[in-house]
């Protein structure tokens, strides 16, 4: 087959080599899961940041921030189970503890100890619950765009709890309704031409009812993510941007209340997913607080 000659795989990895930059695709099985994970740096590195992705997203999302950081540290990302919808957990339970227990394999394993966690959206949930119950692992922890916070029902007049409304939003049936929910998550969403909207849309269908399925298991469990707010000892950094329709005045208090060693950032004019929208004034951020940790 011509697809698979040899200058066509040539080229295949020369772009995946050039769309990781520095980064090694890895895997890695425990038992009978097997993770897939990028990795950049020293193993013996001092210094170790694990990236949690959220809904739907993957490893690679985070590679411009990795690749940022792995001049300094020692950086990882892995396709987390339940979060990442190509990937089941080994009991198909999506709850907050299932979960934080899925990313605690993936740190023993890897034998990490004394590393930063930085966690997006659902991910930055998970790792709210993974911090209370192994907070002795982390030397600092981020939360990027965290959800779970304040399950109460918005201000907005729908009568929605945020779990709610992002259901309702997968309940989409035509262009016009999937564009809704990029609308929700950008600040500027970005353009896209029909023909991509269709595709994307036709893809997340395939997976809709795991999406209900998880969202529903979430809900039933968020409770888990604010009682373990008080057990985070180590710093803790929250960025959220200035007009993140998922994250609501009343989580900021919750986590002023409950958070002991708590740093909160705003980035202007931005959305539910900072990382891919405001990359270079994230990773300026999260730079500074990663100083006044070493500092400490």
């Amino acid at each position: 087959m011509e697809f698979l000659g040899r200058d066509n795989l040539h080229r295949l990895s020369h772009q995946m080599r050039s769309y990781l930059g520095g980064l090694t695709l890895k895997q890695l099985d425990v038992g009978t899961q097997r993770y897939r994970y990028l990795d950049s740096g020293p193993a013996h590195h001092k210094e170790t940041i694990l990236f949690l992705h959220g809904l739907s997203g993957n490893k690679t999302q985070w590679r411009s921030l990795m690749n940022i950081f792995s001049g300094k540290y020692r950086v990882i990302a892995f396709d987390v189970p339940g979060l990442c919808t190509s990937l089941k957990t080994a009991s198909d339970q999506y709850d907050f503890k299932t979960l934080a227990n899925e990313v605690d394999a993936f740190v023993n394993a890897l034998a990490l100890e004394d590393f930063h966690l930085f966690g997006h959206s659902l991910g930055a949930s998970v790792g709210v619950v993974y911090a209370g119950r192994n907070g002795h692992k982390l030397s600092s922890l981020t939360l990027c765009s965290v959800v779970a916070i304040d399950n109460s029902v918005t201000e907005d007049g729908l009568g929605l709890t945020p779990f709610a409304e992002f259901k309702k939003l997968m309940m989409f049936n035509t262009v016009e309704d999937f564009s809704r929910l990029s609308d929700r998550l950008f600040y500027a969403p970005p353009k896209a031409p029909d023909a991509v909207l269709k595709y994307s849309m036709k893809e997340v269908l395939k997976q809709r009812q795991f999406y209900v399925q998880l969202l529903s298991d979430l809900n039933d469990s968020a409770q888990l993510v604010q009682r373990a707010l008080p057990f985070i000892d180590c710093p803790c950094l929250v960025l959220k941007g200035s007009d993140d329709y998922f994250f609501s005045p009343r989580s900021e208090a919750l986590l002023n209340r409950r958070v002991k060693n708590l740093t909160f950032r705003t980035l202007d004019c931005c959305g539910h997913i900072p990382h891919l929208e405001k990359p270079r004034d994230l990773s300026a951020l999260y730079g500074l607080f990663l100083n006044s940790v070493n500092v400490d």
